[in-house]
């Protein structure tokens, strides 16, 4: 059995990823610039699915297992492995509240991982402004999994800078 741990360090956010016999077996991306749980990203086991409440709870590392909604819709079972995203933090005696769906947020974008396609925001009116801005994120997703929504901020930058907010997520 091999084991591997990745670290990855930037300003504002560290990513670090195990890796056994060369698949991921645990990650976790953490903020420096706020304390919590809310927004990071594991790599969860599911302990208990309760199909009446169409929920999960997952061992996520932390010392109480979080709550996922959805489970049901999700077909998760016992044992099953996903990528969680904390959506509360927890509270005394509980668990987070968690989502299947991570989101990673930038200042132009969205990256959704498990959604593919091209979406900009409704509050950007302008067509050809819409369509210039599809097209950037389109070509900065070209070689990457998921998708993108393209945030209202996004209509006063440039297209580098939109590109620039994609490739760093």
């Amino acid at each position: 059995m091999t084991e591997r741990l990745a670290i990855s360090v930037d300003p504002g956010l560290i990513r670090a990823v195990r890796a056994v016999d060369g698949r991921a077996d645990a990650c976790r991306w953490l903020r420096r610039d706020r304390p919590g749980a809310v927004g990071d990203v594991y790599l969860g086991r599911v302990t208990r699915v309760l199909p009446g409440f169409d929920a999960a709870f997952v061992d996520y590392g932390l010392e109480r297992d979080g709550f996922l909604p959805g489970a049901s819709r999700r077909r998760c079972r016992e044992g099953q492995a996903l990528a969680v995203q904390a959506v509360s933090d927890p509270a005394p005696g509980k668990g987070a509240r968690l989502s299947a769906s991570p989101r990673f947020a930038g200042r132009f974008a969205v990256y959704r991982p498990d959604r593919p396609g091209v979406s900009v925001s409704r509050r950007i009116a302008d067509g050809e402004t819409r369509r210039r801005l599809a097209d950037a994120a389109a070509a900065a997703l070209r070689s990457r999994p998921g998708g993108v929504v393209v945030r209202t901020a996004a209509a006063g930058a440039g297209v580098d800078a939109l590109t620039a907010d994609i490739a760093r997520l």
